[in-house]
């Protein structure tokens, strides 16, 4: 699915909640783990801002009021808190499960996230460009066992409460 798409298709099936999965990368090829995000028009660091350029794309600026109005509206609606909640409950589970420590939640432009209806995180499941996940990843069997892993953590934060009611 596009990015665009992925929104629009949980918009449709009217999710509760609405989890995007990515693989990372970075220039370097040292940084590991994963990292999770929520929809802001900040793109904080540069290791963020290079995130969005390079392979989740930057809301279009010709989209510039019409961002406006829906952070306006998950403001009111009080998404942007659902989502930071999603986010900070999964990041807690996983702390069980991770290979390796990830960075604070985080925020930023991203366009998978701007079509969302509902509390939204984009989660970075891992670095490509690093040399052990990117053999991790070849393996079918472990991305099946990181998949099973988000699955579970997704579970257990939704099952501790911490996970936002619609």
């Amino acid at each position: 699915m596009t990015l665009p798409e992925r929104s629009r298709f949980a918009n449709a099936g009217k999710a509760a909640l609405f989890v995007s999965l990515h693989l990372n990368a970075e220039v370097r090829g040292k940084r590991q783990g994963y990292e999770l995000y929520v929809l802001s028009l900040e793109a904080g660091e540069a290791g963020v801002r290079q995130s969005i350029a390079s392979e989740n794309q930057i809301i279009p600026e010709d989209h510039g009021e019409d961002v406006e109005k829906v952070l306006a509206d998950l403001r009111m609606s009080g998404n942007f808190e659902r989502s930071l909640s999603l986010a900070k409950a999964l990041q807690a589970s996983l702390k069980t499960k991770a290979t390796a420590s990830a960075r604070p939640v985080q925020v930023g432009p991203f366009y998978v996230l701007y079509g969302a209806e509902m509390p939204s995180v984009l989660w970075e499941m891992g670095f490509l460009t690093h040399a052990a996940e990117r053999r991790a990843l070849s393996d079918p069997k472990v991305r099946q066992g990181w998949l099973e892993a988000a699955a579970e953590a997704l579970a257990k934060a939704a099952l501790s409460g911490r996970v936002p009611s619609p």
